[in-house]
Parts: C-alpha cells; sequence; structure tokens
C-alpha cells in the first residue's frame, strides 16, 4: 500500500455511534474533523444569540440631533470620542441620542451655554 492511498473516513454519525473510530483516524483528518465541529459550533450559536447585543436608542445624524437638542453641529464634532458618538469618517457623525440623555442626566456632559 503505497502513501496516497485513500481511506475511508467515518462519517460524523458514525463517529457519534463509536467515539473509539476517532483514534484511528489521521492526525490531519482529526485536526479537519476538529475545525469542522468548531465551525459549525460557532455558526449554530451565532444564529441563537447574537455575539454583541443590539445597541439601545437609534443613531442618528448630526443635523437632527442639532435639531432635536440644544447643541451645535460644532459641538458634537469637538465630542466625537464620546460613548454617545460614533465618527463614521471626518466629516460624517452619528449620535445616540438614549445615551447622551442618559449622560446628561448623569452629569457627565454639561449643558450648552446660552448665546
Amino acid at each position: 500500500m503505497s502513501k496516497s492511498a485513500v481511506t475511508a473516513l467515518p462519517t460524523l454519525n458514525d463517529l457519534i455511534a463509536d467515539p473509539t473510530k476517532v483514534v484511528a483516524l489521521p492526525p490531519r483528518a482529526v485536526a479537519a474533523l476538529a475545525a469542522a465541529v468548531t465551525f459549525a459550533t460557532l455558526t449554530k450559536n451565532e444564529e441563537a444569540a447574537p455575539a454583541v447585543p443590539p445597541d439601545p436608542g437609534a443613531w442618528v445624524g448630526v443635523a437632527e440631533a442639532v435639531q432635536t437638542t440644544s447643541y451645535s453641529r460644532r459641538w458634537f464634532f469637538r465630542h466625537r470620542k464620546q460613548p454617545w458618538c460614533k465618527s463614521l469618517s471626518r466629516k460624517n457623525l452619528l449620535v445616540n441620542l438614549e445615551r447622551l440623555d442618559r449622560a446628561i442626566r448623569a452629569g457627565d456632559v454639561r449643558p450648552p451655554q446660552a448665546k
């Protein structure tokens, strides 16, 4: 028998029925089986529960945030590193109004100054 001879690999159902068959598998087949099981487990878990919980509150553009609040457009861009801001690019920013409201109520953000 040569090295290139192909041996029949047991199916996953065969291995579940008789786990001792794993011992007879070549190392590469065991590694491939482990990778396939890991992949199947991870993709099944992703479908069951998302890895990242959805963010509470809606993200709105700066123009809508300026209309909703009394803060200026410049103020939002100066505070773009805050957790209630999401910088999409140098000129594009999203604001989570619910998080901003919580930060204001907690005293982490000062109310806008009257001009």
